[in-house]
């Protein structure tokens, strides 16, 4: 489990609900859900079809700013997240990768393409460790919530009005807000290989 992570277990038998918000990574295996909500950050999830170990991060930037919360920036956020999986028996040579997020929610708040930026880095750093993306949603300028299907490596997506994207503060909210009227959801699917 990443730093401050949040467990939440349903009534509908649909096993644990894990959201992870900035900065933050979760592992699990079982009929576990993670979940985030997402504007110009970007989360990876990532499923060995094997062992049926998934897990997921939600960074900010590319490359660290500073030594403060590491999780935040992408180069350690990722590699977290594969030695977490690695540590509880997932081989990395069977990793298949879906990838969320990177909108231009702020561009005019000065966040200059932090979204783009943050997709490149993910998809640069995926395919330089030889870890298929097999799919995800990534761009535009939606806010997204993501849902992880840990068991079966199937990540579903809902897009958002970009008002409801997460404000960048140092501790993340609560709960994120829900939107009046979402745009339909897309699903994609990491098993689907």
């Amino acid at each position: 489990m990443g730093p401050r992570s949040r467990t939440e277990v349903t009534g509908h038998g649909t096993g644990p609900i894990e959201t992870i918000h900035l900065g933050e990574y979760a592992v699990r295996d079982g009929d576990a859900e993670i979940r985030t909500l997402l504007g110009s950050c970007v989360c990876v999830c990532l499923w060995d079809p094997v062992t049926r170990l998934g897990g997921a991060n939600h960074f900010q930037l590319p490359e660290a700013s500073s030594t403060r919360h590491p999780a935040r920036f992408g180069i350690h956020a990722m590699e977290l997240l594969i030695n977490q999986m690695m540590s509880m028996g997932a081989d990395r040579r069977r990793f298949r990768a879906l990838a969320f997020g990177g909108a231009a929610i702020s561009e005019s708040l000065g966040s200059h393409g932090v979204g783009d930026r943050n997709v490149r880095f993910a998809t640069d750093f995926l395919s330089t460790e030889g870890i298929p993306l097999v799919g995800g949603d990534l761009g535009g300028t939606a806010a997204r919530r993501v849902y992880f299907r840990v068991s079966s490596g199937v990540g579903r997506v809902r897009r958002l009005p970009a008002s409801t994207a997460p404000a960048v503060e140092p501790t993340p909210p609560t709960r994120p807000t829900r939107p009046g009227h979402p745009a339909p959801r897309t699903d994609t699917s990491v098993a689907g290989d």
